[in-house]
């Protein structure tokens, strides 16, 4: 288990990380979601240990000193020795992690299989494309078997293709370490998350599973169609305590419900009690930029 308890740091003035405490579990994805500004690149990289925390701790497994052996990072905008192969470059990682050349190379052939990257492996980086080139910056950051795999925004410049494949295998490498990550793309986050930290301003405003995120996002909405579907019927059911809004779409109604467990229950109820035919129901949960906005403007 990794802990950061009451982390700060402060450039000058500027408050970048504000007494933040949360845990990643090994076999887990943390995402941090948050605003440009608001702290996730300086936590990452205390975190990672690559920058110095004015209070507080990073500990794994209860141990607070040199953790960069436990830790994998990868930055926003990592860089490649263009001329290298994508095996001389893995190579040369895990020589700078102590491995002898034997072992790198075996680690390296490992991976890049893993990272679906064995038929590139030999060919010069420079001609990789976004995503490969990402998935070799996740691989060298395992080269040396760490616990923790740190990654900040990890697929904000990829293509639609490129992400797919990176989250692929997040979701695959999350099985055997725990994946701290941050990003913008907020329905990629949903994909590959456990549990989700919302900063603003340095500090943490909401700290949940992706789950509970999810449920305290309040209301849900169902679009239901009736026959017959009058003006009076719909009145009504607006007036209802437990609808927060109604709208009429061609021959159905979108109805947002408020929160609180059992409203659905009494809309079907109401349907059932007033003598009309339902002919579709279909419910949608709120979206988790929805989720986001709310929980920064509160």
């Amino acid at each position: 288990m990794m802990h950061i308890r009451n982390v700060s740091k402060s450039f000058g003035r500027v408050h970048a990380v504000n007494d933040v405490t949360f845990s990643i579990a090994k076999g887990s994805c943390t995402t941090l979601l948050g605003p440009n500004g608001a702290g996730k690149t300086t936590l990452l990289s205390i975190a990672a240990k690559l920058l110095s925390a004015d209070s507080g701790t990073v500990e794994i497994d209860g141990a607070a000193g040199d953790l960069r052996r436990h830790i994998g990072f990868l930055p926003q905008f990592p860089q490649f020795y263009s001329w290298m192969t994508g095996s001389e470059y893995m190579i040369y990682a895990g020589r700078l992690h102590g491995l002898t050349k034997k072992e790198a190379a075996l680690r390296s052939r490992e991976l890049m299989e893993q990272a679906g990257l064995t038929e590139a492996e030999e060919r010069k980086i420079a001609g990789w494309s976004g995503g490969m080139k990402q998935r070799l910056g996740m691989a060298q950051a395992l080269i040396s078997r760490p616990s923790f795999l740190i990654l900040d925004e990890p697929v904000s410049a990829l293509d639609p293709k490129g992400r797919k494949e990176v989250l692929t295998l997040m979701e695959e490498w999350k099985a055997f370490t725990g994946i701290l990550y941050s990003t913008h793309v907020l329905s990629d986050a949903a994909v590959v998350s456990d549990d989700v930290v919302f900063m603003q301003d340095g500090k943490i405003v909401l700290y949940d599973t992706m789950e509970g995120v999810q449920s305290r996002a309040g209301s849900s909405s169902i679009r239901i169609a009736v026959t017959p579907l009058t003006d009076h019927w719909c009145r009504d059911l607006e007036r209802a305590p437990w609808v927060r809004e109604l709208r009429q779409e061609n021959d159905a109604v979108i109805v947002q419900l408020e929160s609180g467990e059992g409203a659905d229950r009494k809309l079907l109820h109401y349907v059932t009690e007033t003598g009309v035919t339902l002919t579709h129901w279909e419910t949608y949960r709120p979206a988790l930029e929805d989720i986001f906005l709310e929980v920064m403007q509160s």
